[in-house]
């Protein structure tokens, strides 16, 4: 039985240089294959987050559009009184959907 050392180890990966060219190549694929996975699973939390979060924005403009519109149909001193509630309150909105 021989005896693995690095001279005989290096010998027998030169002699054989594509069969230890795809084994790297593969290796790398692997490799990479994995780092894909592990940042899709990190990143399903993020995306669903973001989303809500750019679903919060997205309601926020649409309540506030609508209500600006409003205003504009108002006399001046109603449209201040109401602006000054939106204000006011600009984050306690109902979720009214608006087509």
């Amino acid at each position: 039985m021989k005896k693995f050392d690095l001279k005989y180890i290096f010998k027998s990966i030169r002699q054989r240089a594509v069969f230890s060219k795809l084994i790297t190549l593969l290796l790398c694929i692997a490799m990479t294959v994995l780092l894909i996975q592990a940042g899709t699973l990190f990143l399903l939390d993020y995306m669903i987050s973001s989303q809500r979060a750019i679903e919060k924005v997205n309601v926020h403009k649409i309540y506030w559009d609508k209500h600006l519109f409003y205003l504009n149909s108002l006399r001046p001193s109603d449209a201040q009184k109401t602006l000054a509630q939106m204000k006011k309150n600009y984050l306690e909105i109902e979720y009214e959907y608006v087509a």
